[in-house]
């Protein structure tokens, strides 16, 4: 967004929202998916129920907002310069092309939780595959929906980890580590560039 020109950044960084926006959609889909896995397989009661009901309620209403956009922009009747222009951008995107970024939502979805599953078995863990990449996609369906801060979501993650995770196998330090790993590898190490690169860079912001 820093290298767009000026003008443009406002909108650049709208864009990316609505980006971020089709990758929760595509994330509480896959978290629904684990949350009934879990329900079913797990059989269980209580309080758990509540998982899927919540992930459930964000996926309609990220859906419904999707849908009728166009409608619930016009009626809102905003006269904000800087809202309008947001409402404006994520107007231009066409109902394929919406589909087109979901779509790819799904597929960096799908690599990520894959990646995870990988994490767990680089560090000795013997999980099945489809069980553990449900459980993954529960895990980071339940983050979408917690608030929290890179390094307070680090601590959840951890501690789904090893209660979702923990159900296959028996081992914490292995399930904690593979967790951090992940972590390091899509997180940290990214954040570390970006920052190097926006000092390094000879844009002005």
């Amino acid at each position: 967004i820093f290298y767009l020109e000026q003008h443009n950044r406002y909108k650049g960084a709208i864009s990316a929202l609505f980006v971020s926006y089709t990758q929760i959609i595509a994330t509480t889909f896959f978290g629904i998916a684990g949350a009934i896995y879990f329900l079913v397989e797990y059989q269980a009661a209580g309080n758990s129920w509540q998982y899927l009901i919540w992930l459930a309620v964000a996926l309609i209403v990220l859906l419904f907002f999707l849908v009728f956009k166009k409608s619930i922009i016009r009626f809102l009747m905003v006269k904000n310069k800087h809202v309008l222009t947001f409402l404006r951008t994520i107007n231009r995107y066409k109902d394929i092309e919406t589909l087109s970024l979901i779509g790819l939502s799904a597929l960096r979805f799908c690599v990520f939780a894959t990646q995870f599953v990988l994490a767990l078995y680089l560090f000795g863990l013997q999980v099945p595959f489809v069980s553990a990449f449900l459980l993954v996609s529960l895990i980071y369906g339940i983050q979408t929906v917690v608030p929290a801060s890179a390094i307070s979501g680090l601590g959840i993650r951890g501690a789904l980890s090893v209660y979702f995770i923990g159900l296959l196998v028996q081992s914490t330090s292995a399930i904690l580590t593979a967790t951090y790993f992940i972590w390091i590898i899509n997180l940290l190490i990214p954040s570390v560039f970006g920052i190097v690169a926006l000092l390094a860079s000879p844009v002005k912001y």
